[in-house]
């Protein structure tokens, strides 16, 4: 976004002063210096930021008293702060803490689907290993199942991971937020077992939804060109070229989100879709950037530049 930037250690010191003027501080080191807050509304202001998609701030909110709790509910503070970087795509951190809660003697499948879930996202070697001892002791454990499907795929193995996608689709609620991503890897994974024309067909239904996601052109290109439609391949691939001229500006959101720079990566998402001509997607993210920091004065004034453009003076 136009002259926004992330300067290292600027959220973790707005956490610290906001918990220091509730009287339950910290020092620099993220050591409380005093008494700590009600540990149960400490978990329900947590969760609140996280319901509002806040979910590295959430982290960071929780995480200085995780030794305040008693040791019979720390398992479980642990798996909430797992839950909550995992659901901000801090995938190292989520596993770190998922693990911590299975050493503590939590026994929620949670914590096995969350350190599947990272492991497999970080490459590393075990993570069949944990997503297929979840589903040995849940099988119906839905995102324990997509994940171990999207993990198949990759290891040179796409059809034994179908019956998996399938299953999920099965059991997953329509508005499931993993959907989307759940269709564009099944797309890939029947490409990749040599079910083209089924890839193909998945590839342009996720276009019809957002025909701006370049990821999209491509993935459908590669399909047409397995089809041997090469003409067809030919013309998706020049759409592509125009459409990811402005994909560095998405990596740039998602990058921002992920370090916990929550109301710069709305500003950058309301600028993204500016630039997409999606204006009410731009309001709406930038009137949640500016919830979530109504102090930085850059987002009123994009925002007001915004405005001005609708001729929506007041």
């Amino acid at each position: 976004m136009r002259g926004l930037t992330h300067r290292p250690g600027l959220l973790e010191t707005f956490v610290a002063a906001a918990m220091l003027a509730a009287g339950c501080g910290k020092d620099p080191s993220g050591k409380p210096t005093a008494p700590p807050p009600d540990l149960k509304a400490l978990v329900a202001q947590a969760d609140a930021m996280a319901a509002r998609g806040l979910n590295v701030e959430a982290a960071l909110h929780l995480k200085p008293w995780l030794e305040s709790f008693p040791q019979s509910e720390r398992g479980a503070a642990q798996l909430r702060v797992a839950r909550f970087y995992h659901g901000g795509n801090v995938h190292d951190l989520s596993l770190k803490y998922a693990e911590a809660a299975i050493a503590a003697g939590t026994v929620d499948p949670e914590a096995l689907y969350i350190t599947g879930d990272a492991q497999r996202t970080l490459f590393k070697a075990e993570a069949r290993a944990t997503l297929e001892r979840l589903l040995a002791l849940e099988p119906g454990h839905c995102l324990g199942r997509l994940s171990l499907a999207r993990l198949l795929f990759r290891a040179a193995d796409p059809a034994s991971s179908l019956p998996l996608f399938e299953s999920y689709f099965e059991a997953a609620a329509p508005d499931d937020p993993h959907q989307p991503v759940a269709v564009l890897e099944h797309a890939r994974a029947l490409r990749a077992a040599g079910r083209c024309q089924e890839a193909a067909d998945r590839f342009a239904m996720l276009l019809e939804q957002d025909p701006l996601d370049a990821k999209l052109y491509s993935e459908l290109a590669s399909a047409l060109y397995r089809l041997k439609l090469r003409k067809e391949a030919r013309f998706v691939e020049e759409i592509y070229k125009l459409v990811s001229q402005s994909s560095f500006d998405e990596h740039v959101e998602a990058r921002l989100r992920e370090t916990g720079a929550t109301a710069f990566a709305l500003g950058q998402q309301a600028a993204n879709r500016t630039r997409q001509r999606r204006y009410l997607e731009a309001f709406t993210a930038y009137r949640r950037a500016i919830e979530v920091d109504p102090v930085d004065p850059r987002l009123r004034i994009y925002l007001a530049d915004l405005c001005i453009q609708f001729r929506r003076f007041p």
